[in-house]
């Protein structure tokens, strides 16, 4: 289910501050950033915390987001687009960053938004996404309409093959990076889901079906409590939490 604006609206209304580890991520992110790349665009800049950071290093920078509550809090330049219709001439900007975009978007829009990144890149294009994401297990149920959704209204999930391929260049950089977390073996998920009515939960959640913004946690009953242990002792671990890849058009 393709998440709306209203969702991110409403996350971008809250007072809540990024975490370690998302600052941990952008600057990840940002020392990624050809150093000779001075006019940038930030695609889907949310708050501009990518877009704020690059500027504080001397960067020319353009933050595009749908959302214009999302945008008053980014310091750059700032322009209101979707991420498959840039409002840019060709060849305008060195660098094209997509950071934590693409999962969002389905594929006719994803094909659409990689070509304009294609298009208004004069030679780099940088890309992060979450690294191999089993979308099963930030699945929420709303308590209003009973829709089942992604948390984070993630629609696709990326390996590093699958990232390289996305452009016809030759990737300069293809990088994991992040803590690794324990994953979920299948089966237990599924129990957790379809017998125990027991889905993810996290904060700030708006259905993209009914719109409600007041959904309840899941109870976590005795019997969740079990499997969950019983799951952490089963699972294997999962890889670096993060993807990144650098194309540059004249390698």
């Amino acid at each position: 289910m393709y998440p709306t604006q209203l969702q991110f609206d409403h996350v971008y209304r809250s007072n809540v501050m990024s975490s370690s580890k998302g600052q941990q991520r952008v600057a990840w992110l940002v020392s990624h950033a050809p150093s000779d790349a001075m006019q940038i665009l930030d695609l889907g800049a949310g708050r501009g915390r990518i877009a704020n950071a690059l500027k504080e290093r001397g960067h020319r920078v353009v933050a595009l987001d749908f959302s214009l509550v999302g945008l008053q809090q980014c310091d750059a330049l700032k322009v209101q687009s979707s991420v498959a219709q840039l409002p840019f001439r060709a060849s305008t900007y060195d660098l094209v960053i997509c950071s934590e975009v693409l999962e969002h978007l389905t594929p006719e829009l994803r094909t659409a938004t990689l070509r304009e990144m294609d298009r208004v890149s004069r030679r780099y294009i940088l890309i992060t996404v979450p690294n191999n994401e089993d979308l099963r297990v930030m699945q929420v149920k709303c308590n209003h309409c009973q829709s089942v959704f992604h948390a984070h209204g993630h629609l696709t999930s990326f390996t590093l093959p699958s990232l390289a391929d996305l452009l016809p260049y030759r990737p300069v950089k293809l990088l994991t990076s992040g803590h690794c977390e324990r994953g979920w073996a299948g089966p237990l998920l599924v129990l957790r889901h379809r017998v125990l009515s027991c889905y993810a939960c996290d904060t700030l959640l708006m259905c993209p079906t009914c719109h409600s913004s007041a959904l309840q946690p899941p109870q976590r009953s005795f019997a969740v409590k079990i499997l969950d242990n019983l799951n952490h002792l089963m699972a294997p671990a999962r890889g670096a939490g993060w993807l990144v890849v650098l194309f540059d058009k004249q390698a």
